[in-house]
């Protein structure tokens, strides 16, 4: 596979149709103006950004679902539950990993299944990632669509360790680290030539889990601290 390419029949980033987009942006936009007067500016403005999500399994008549959607119902759709474990993982280590079923076996052997080990960035590996990318693009030029591609690689070669069981890179450590400190970015490269050969439509598929996963995460986590506001703010007057 070309880094650059998409899945065929992909319509704009990672195959969202204009019309599911617009009303994605209507469900951010919708989160915004529920926001109480005197609460703190939203907490994603501050954190790194996210890559869009696909949503082909949406039509464009199931925008009422959409808007009124959970991150549990959405992480459901991909067959993700979190436990406590998980939150607290996310945000005392920055990061949680999930075994996702992408594809289940033909011959209905869930031991053929092809799964996929799901994990998310923290904030230093989205820096490396966006360091990785600048230096792969560096003198090529490219489409719109082909950067955002070549992105969404960057960062599943931090977010995908394993693939039906497997380990895409073994453990790579810094020269002077004494096999103390990993080398990411290496081990990064080396998971990132095995995605190249992957077929367009696994790729499509992992980046939208990904994101689903990540999306979902962040919200739960706006959802707890407007609770905590509401629980601490002074009452309303009036």
């Amino acid at each position: 596979m070309q880094i650059g390419q998409v899945a065929p029949g992909a319509k704009g980033s990672f195959g969202i149709p204009q019309q599911v987009k617009e009303t994605g942006e209507k469900f951010i936009a919708k989160g915004k103006e529920e926001k109480r007067p005197g609460m703190e500016e939203d907490i994603g403005a501050t954190m790194e950004p996210l890559p869009e999500i696909p949503m082909d399994e949406f039509s464009v008549d199931d925008e009422d679902d959409i808007l009124t959607s959970t991150p549990a119902k959405n992480l459901a759709k991909i067959g993700v539950e979190l436990v406590d474990d998980d939150l607290h993982r996310y945000v005392f280590r920055g990061f949680i990993e999930k075994e996702v079923v992408l594809y289940p076996s033909f011959m209905s052997d869930s031991s053929k299944d092809f799964s996929a080990i799901i994990k998310t960035l923290t904030a230093k590996e989205y820096d490396l990632a966006d360091e990785l990318l600048a230096e792969d693009v560096r003198d090529t030029r490219m489409t719109n669509e082909g950067y955002t591609s070549r992105r969404s690689m960057w960062i599943l070669s931090f977010g995908v360790p394993k693939l039906m069981g497997g380990v895409l890179c073994k453990p790579i450590y810094k020269d002077d680290s004494k096999k103390q400190e990993l080398d990411l970015k290496a081990m990064a490269r080396e998971r990132h030539k095995v995605l190249s050969d992957v077929n367009p439509d696994v790729i499509n598929e992992l980046i939208y889990i990904h994101g689903v996963i990540t999306i979902a995460l962040r919200q739960i986590l706006q959802d707890r601290r407007g609770d905590l506001l509401k629980k601490f703010s002074p009452p309303r007057k009036g």
